[in-house]
């Protein structure tokens, strides 16, 4: 039995968002170009890398697809990336159970290594996946800090029409001394939902979840 359009749609939705998302790494660089390179001492020390579990917020998706080889990485490209510095590029693709036909995506791009101004890395990020073709700024980021945590999270909310399709996109972004992602999560019941309804603070706490499920200790 064939998927159903809407979820079919959907996976393609998401995927070109998620291609959107892996471009904005490059761009972060090139944001912060200008700040010059400073002496080793400004950047933090590197204490924690970003992996790809499995799966992810505790079974719900599953892993479809590490992309991180589409993900920039330090080696590659001329842009300046005065700001970052031993930094390795991730990216991946998770479903629900039922895989791609459950209608059930999370997508995420980020890195790890030394970041000298994380603040400057996790708005760089929201403000490329805003600039995508196609894609519309629905709600603009706003800060959020889950309850009971110590970091604060970017979010926004995206409307996206691709192939004929619409949705409605959240997704919020990260960044310490060390870490910093993006990670954008639709399901059945989100992709229609008008993007002021989008209950942020609920997403920003499931991407601080991800967040704990990816960082580890180096070593």
């Amino acid at each position: 039995m064939p998927p159903k359009k809407t979820n079919t749609a959907l996976i393609v939705t998401l995927s070109i968002i998620g291609l959107v998302v892996f471009a904005v790494i490059a761009r972060v660089g090139a944001t912060m170009a200008n700040r010059g390179e400073g002496p080793a001492s400004s950047y933090p020390d590197a204490e924690y890398k970003l992996t790809l579990p499995k799966s992810l917020l505790g079974g719900k998706y599953t892993l479809a697809d590490d992309l991180s080889s589409s993900a920039p990485q330090e080696s590659g490209g001329s842009w300046d990336k005065s700001d970052m510095k031993n930094w390795t590029g991730v990216a991946a693709q998770y479903t629900g159970k039922g895989g791609a036909e459950s209608g059930e995506v999370l997508t995420l791009s980020g890195f790890y290594g030394q970041i000298r101004h994380p603040e400057d890395a996790r708005a760089s990020l929201l403000r490329g996946a805003s600039q995508g073709e196609n894609v519309t700024l629905a709600v603009p980021a706003e800060e959020i800090t889950p309850a009971g945590a110590d970091l604060s999270l970017s979010c926004q909310v995206m409307t996206s029409d691709q192939a004929g399709t619409k949705a409605t996109v959240p997704m919020c972004a990260w960044a310490d001394d060390n870490t910093s992602a993006v990670v954008a999560e639709v399901g059945k019941e989100t992709v229609s939902q008008a993007p002021e309804e989008v209950d942020l603070e609920k997403v920003a706490a499931r991407v601080l979840e991800v967040r704990d499920e990816m960082r580890r200790p180096l070593g």
